[in-house]
């Protein structure tokens, strides 16, 4: 399925943000391979503190809150997928969540942390250059436990 289907034009746009949302609800591979692939080597989350950066539109923060994750910190650049993931989960899942609406290429220590492990799927392909990059395994180094 072409992604101009689904108007996907600039990240961190709210029209943006809900054309990912369906995008991934239609496209098999996404979930039969990159979220299986990716909770696969992840590893037991249980009682563990999880970044999920980026989080996108919450599927992957769901599924490790049902794995039984401590804590799930998810971290968009769009406010508008902060939302969307918001709206995913219940309301006992809501007490072990938090969203931050940052850009990961910006060197941030989030509140939550140190973290346990990170979730961090696709995020290398959203960096304009090597820079970014840089800073982008710079952050997740600050915020991760050693």
């Amino acid at each position: 399925m072409p992604n101009d289907q689904f108007n996907i034009q600039t990240w961190g746009e709210d029209e943006t943000s809900d054309a990912y949302a369906k995008l991934t609800e239609v496209h098999t591979h996404h979930r039969w391979v990159n979220m299986y692939g990716s909770l696969k080597h992840l590893g037991d989350v249980a009682d563990k503190r999880v970044l999920d950066l980026p989080s996108g539109e919450g599927k992957y923060t769901l599924q490790v809150l049902g794995r039984g994750a401590a804590q799930v910190t998810s971290v968009d650049l769009a406010a508008k997928m902060i939302e969307l993931t918001a709206g995913r989960l219940t309301a006992a899942q809501r007490l072990r969540w938090h969203g931050v609406v940052a850009d990961a290429s910006v060197v941030t220590a989030y509140a939550d942390r140190p973290f346990d492990a990170s979730l961090s799927n696709f995020i290398f392909e959203y960096c304009a250059d090597e820079a970014a990059l840089r800073r982008v395994a710079a952050n997740l180094y600050l915020n991760l436990a050693p």
